[in-house]
């Protein structure tokens, strides 16, 4: 039996992201201080030289992170506008990343620390984005339902229509729906749905039946 009804979601309501990490250094640099930055599990250490600040602490974070291969595969590292602050990028889209920062103060005054927040999570809120289409060559008596979350619409094939007047049909009763704007492709039988609410998805089924003409169906236009 030929699918006469494809749909295929190229977008979902939620998406992958590069996870965003900053970590930012506070205090007074003092010689022997001990920096730790830990993603996923790999550690990057620095321990303070004489003279160095927490501009230079953090550049050197930045470039052994951004030099090492086992970090190369988990996040990118830059210096932000704040002298202590590390930008962490994922590499991989929608990767959830683990990030953590010890320091260890040289001396008895515990003023050194830092701080993790995460910018922007492994996910983000988008539209869905649904492509119907009607394959074929419908024939007199085909049922043609399709279902989008609760709500089924459907149209029975009458003599002389093809493709485009059963896509047409279906984009009719599609006007008034709450999750979704439906709109003909630019392909015959095309139908693109597209989310109206930034972060909500929706379920969309489609099948397609020879009937005989005297069966009764519901949801016909």
């Amino acid at each position: 039996v030929d699918i006469l009804l494809g749909a295929e979601t190229l977008r979902e309501a939620v998406i992958g992201a590069p996870q965003v990490d900053v970590v930012e250094l506070l205090g007074d640099v003092v010689e022997g201080n001990s920096y730790a930055i830990t993603v996923n599990g790999e550690t990057m250490s620095y321990t303070a030289q004489a003279g160095d600040t927490l501009l230079s602490v953090r550049n050197s974070l930045v470039n052994s992170i951004n030099g090492d291969d086992r970090f190369a595969a988990l996040v990118s590292a830059q210096g932000a506008a704040q002298t202590g602050s590390i930008v962490l990028t994922g590499v991989i889209t929608g990767m959830v990343l683990t990030t953590a920062v010890i320091v260890d103060n040289a001396d008895l005054h515990e003023d050194n620390t830092a701080t993790v927040e995460t910018a922007n999570p492994p996910q983000a809120s988008a539209h869905q984005e649904t492509i119907l289409t009607v394959h074929g060559t419908p024939g007199v008596g085909d049922h043609y339902t399709v279902t989008i979350d609760a709500t089924t619409f459907g149209h029975l094939v009458a003599e002389g229509e093809g493709i485009e007047q059963v896509r047409d049909a279906l984009l009719l009763q599609m006007a008034s729906l709450p999750v979704a704007m439906a709109e003909a492709g630019a392909v015959a039988g095309e139908i693109i749905l597209q989310g109206k609410h930034l972060g909500v998805g929706f379920q969309v089924g489609n099948t397609h039946e020879d009937m005989p003409l005297d069966t009764p169906v519901s949801y016909i236009d």
